[in-house]
């Protein structure tokens, strides 16, 4: 079978995330964690494999395009059992990404700094869509070969 690439991922700046980072947050209380990006199925989606410390659940992202829009869809499930669809971007070094629904809406905003190595962001949480308020801190560092 031929290889397989999406143009709407593969031209954009979600490469910039692909490798290995170390994952650390204020819930994690001084513990660290590790969170892999890496291309899979030819470049058609990029995977998110996160192992935080306990005990945050353990996650896999997958995130595909449609190469008709700007957005990207990304399938989320947990250790917890837990399955969601988020919108997802990347954009001017701005990852953003947004679930509407029930018990409550997410939203995550973090900012990539490529020089230095780093990408933090925050997650928020709304019972009504109107008012968000700062569920957890989260921050990745690039891991040096």
């Amino acid at each position: 079978m031929a290889p397989v690439s999406s143009k709407a991922l593969r031209n954009s700046q979600w490469g910039a995330l692909v490798g290995e980072w170390e994952l650390s947050s204020s819930i994690f209380q001084g513990a660290r964690g590790l969170a892999v990006f890496e291309w899979i199925e030819g470049g058609a989606y990029l995977a998110l494999r996160s192992r935080p410390p306990q005990p945050a659940p353990a996650s896999v992202w997958l995130i595909g395009a449609d190469d008709s829009v700007d957005d990207c869809i990304a399938l989320y499930s947990d250790s917890r059992g837990v399955s969601r669809i988020y919108r997802t971007q990347m954009t001017a070094g701005v990852w953003s990404i947004s679930r509407h629904g029930k018990p409550f809406s997410q939203r995550f905003d973090a900012r990539l700094d490529e020089k230095a190595g780093t990408l933090r962001g925050t997650w928020y949480s709304s019972d009504d869509e109107v008012t968000w308020k700062p569920d957890f801190d989260l921050s990745y560092a690039r891991r040096r070969a």
